[in-house]
């Protein structure tokens, strides 16, 4: 039996309005697989303080794309981001990979 292809992720470069403040941003996310949720749960779940604050940072610099699909956010870059900003991208990750509270729990329990 072969999965459905909604299974999997695709190339598709999603566009998502993030707000912030008054302004609103359009900002580019790619699809990003289980495995990649499920290493920023085990990040943020590491004894390595070093670790856990990498985390929200690693996954932002696999989602957020230019709208070509190139990554659009280096690891110092991700870390020089301000709190509102950071959450309000990862909300939109999130948002983008159909990720509900539910499966996040799920991927952090696995």
């Amino acid at each position: 039996m072969a999965l459905p292809d909604t299974f999997f992720v695709t190339p598709t470069i999603h566009a998502r309005p993030v707000k912030l403040g008054d302004a609103e941003h359009v900002v580019h996310f790619r699809e990003l697989p289980a495995l990649d949720f499920k290493i920023w749960r085990e990040q943020e779940n590491s004894d390595d303080a070093g670790v856990r604050l990498l985390a929200m940072t690693n996954l932002l610099v696999a989602g957020v794309c230019d709208p070509d699909g190139s990554r659009a956010l280096t690891i110092e870059q991700a870390k020089l981001l301000k709190p509102d900003p950071m959450t309000a991208l990862v909300a939109a990750l999130l948002e983008v990979n159909g990720s509900t509270s539910k499966a996040q729990e799920q991927l952090g329990n696995e």
